[in-house]
């Protein structure tokens, strides 16, 4: 088990430009995506929202990013959560992102749950749990 609980090399906030480029490149504008940084303070939203429309639909994409070094079920809840509140009759939820630092660890019931659900891992080098 790793013994840092947050990555000393980032904050959470720092975090947020590396991810901003990062989904710009993976997401882009050219194919109808728009990236929306959600900026917060104690509110229950995630961290960014991708989303395009298409057709009569909006597709959504979820990112949750935790500057932590063990990812346990509560971490991969909240993203969960996130992507059923934020469903509905015209928005398909495609997928959703939990961003970590590079080296960070999971939880059995954590990795259970990213499989269940279908959702993506991006580790951020630029930070570490090492």
């Amino acid at each position: 088990m790793v013994k840092k609980v947050k990555s000393d090399s980032c904050s959470e906030f720092t975090m947020y430009p590396y991810v901003l480029s990062n989904l710009r490149r993976r997401f882009p504008k050219s194919k109808g995506w728009n990236v929306i940084q959600q900026p917060h303070k104690r509110t229950y939203r995630p961290d960014f929202l991708v989303e395009r429309r298409k057709d009569n639909v909006i597709e959504r994409i979820i990112i949750e990013v935790k500057n932590e070094c063990y990812i346990h079920d509560e971490h991969v809840k909240q993203l969960t959560e996130y992507m059923k509140s934020l469903a509905g009759r015209n928005v398909k939820i495609l997928m959703g992102i939990l961003v970590v630092p590079s080296g960070a660890v999971f939880s059995e019931n954590a990795r259970r749950r990213i499989i269940e659900r279908g959702i993506s891992i991006m580790r951020l080098r630029v930070c570490s749990c090492k």
